[in-house]
């Protein structure tokens, strides 16, 4: 069983890294990532010794103990976006080598402490979970890792990185640095052409990396908001557009119709031979077919998007949930 269970992983590996392969392959030039974390209290995470150990060992010892003057480095060097990919790679019964799934480590020894005075039920359950499975689904928070790629070199000393204790990390580029830094360019070389193709490719990187947020005065930075505040405004807009369309004589007119399509889906008689449902399957269930198609072309777009609305062989069906929008 496990031989299978090996050979079966090496082939996903294998598949793995020819998507890694080809992934890096096909970077921009001229480009770095930038390594950002979601969730709730991210700041808090630390990264495992394994990540640490890999990335000096690729770096050649260039990058070392992490604290706030290089953790800018250990985000956007390439050997941590390599990592990234690498770490959905799975580790045989049959390999030695380092696990690289994780790379940020649990909570800290001093975190738990504080949280025990809190919550020492709650958090005598993590320390068993951490202790009898390290990997489980509570404690691998892989998932909340992302990287934003192809991101133009020259931007590399113009971002900031700031994380929201219920939003995570967002990442905002400091374009009047950038505009600013063109201009002393100019005054020093006097090149109009330059400058105004160097402004031309700003605005275009403006469009691929807009930001949303105000600009913040340090490399990583944790403030208070729970998210940024355009956020907020953002998602205050969409609700208010959702109750009113869903308040709209139009909406309501589309739901009876769309609860009266879903209830006349017909249901083949009981006992049918093959050929009978084939040819049931063929004439009254593909005028139903039909119907559904015709009723779901009418719908407009926005009420599509706004109420998450799908059609599927059971007809048409909308995943909005009210509540969810309060």
């Amino acid at each position: 069983m496990s031989d299978r269970f090996d050979v079966e992983m090496k082939k996903e590996n294998a598949a793995i890294t020819e998507r890694n392969t080809k992934k890096l392959a096909e970077r921009a030039p001229n480009t770095f990532t930038i390594l950002y974390r979601e969730g709730e209290q991210t700041s808090r995470r630390e990264y495992t010794e394994y990540f640490l150990e890999e990335l000096e060992t690729r770096s050649n010892n260039l990058i070392t103990d992490i604290n706030d003057r290089n953790e800018i480095d250990v985000r956007t060097s390439s050997y941590t976006y390599e990592v990234y990919l690498e770490r959905n790679l799975w580790k045989t019964s049959s390999e030695t080598r380092v696990d690289l799934r994780q790379i940020l480590a649990h909570e800290t020894d001093d975190r738990k402490i504080i949280e025990l005075t809190e919550s020492i039920n709650k958090m005598q359950n993590e320390l068993n979970s951490i202790i009898n499975n390290p990997y489980t689904g509570e404690n691998r928070d892989e998932y909340k890792l992302k990287i934003l790629e192809n991101v133009p070199n020259y931007m590399k000393d113009s971002f900031n990185i700031i994380n929201y204790p219920k939003w995570g990390e967002v990442i905002e580029f400091d374009y009047n640095k950038l505009k600013a830094e063109m201009l002393d360019e100019y005054m020093k070389t006097g090149s109009k052409s330059k400058l105004d193709e160097s402004y031309k490719n700003l605005l275009q990187d403006m469009e691929k990396f807009p930001n949303i947020y105000k600009i913040k005065n340090y490399r990583i930075l944790e403030i208070s908001e729970d998210m940024p505040y355009e956020i907020m405004e953002k998602k205050r807009l969409e609700r208010e557009y959702a109750y009113e369309l869903f308040n709209s004589d139009d909406y309501r007119e589309i739901l009876e119709k769309r609860i009266n399509l879903n209830e006349a889906r017909p249901v083949p008689p009981d006992n049918l031979t093959r050929e009978q449902y084939l040819e049931w399957n063929s004439t009254v269930l593909k005028e139903w077919e039909i119907l559904a198609k015709e009723l779901w072309d009418s719908i407009p777009d926005k009420y599509k998007t706004t109420f998450n609305m799908i059609l599927d062989n059971q007809g048409i069906h909308s995943y909005w949930v009210m509540n969810r929008m309060l």
